[in-house]
């Protein structure tokens, strides 16, 4: 869960995977959603018999933000009344998943299973950017958890 169809697209994905020479708030939320669309796509592509999700929940009403300072705490009780709880949110990002995959017919099919759940539980879209960048994505991901002895 972060943000499936909701986040931006992160155009440095190339030339500054990590980030380092084009930080913000917004490359990062952007690249991390961009990241983990291609991660879920990408095992999808790899295992075609398992179903992968990714889902932007929207606004939940959890123990975020509980350690920040006082100022921060006191702006996000004022929307956290408008959150969804805990159990709705479960209950409204699993629905889709254990909705039965449309077949065109009754043959078995080896397209891969990847399920975009947006804020509305319906069916949310890739980034225009996603097909450009997913080999590439994917690749530096792997070179990246391959230093902390993760192979794929």
């Amino acid at each position: 869960m972060l943000s499936a169809g909701v986040h931006g697209q992160y155009v440095h994905y190339a030339d500054d995977f990590e980030l380092k020479e084009h930080y913000s708030l917004k490359n990062a939320a952007d690249a991390a959603g961009l990241y983990n669309d291609v991660a879920m796509d990408s095992l999808a592509r790899a295992e075609r018999s398992i179903a992968f999700a990714h889902a932007a929940p929207g606004l939940v009403a959890t123990n975020w933000g509980k350690e920040m300072p006082g100022a921060i705490r006191a702006l996000l009780s004022l929307i956290r009344p408008f959150a969804r709880s805990l159990l709705d949110c479960g209950e409204f990002m699993s629905e889709p998943l254990l909705r039965p995959i449309p077949k065109p017919s009754d043959e078995p099919s080896d397209e891969p299973k990847l399920i975009l759940i947006g804020q509305d539980a319906n069916p949310a879209r890739l980034t225009g950017i996603h097909e450009a960048a997913r080999e590439v994505v994917w690749s530096k991901t792997k070179e990246v958890l391959g230093r902390f002895g993760v192979s794929f």
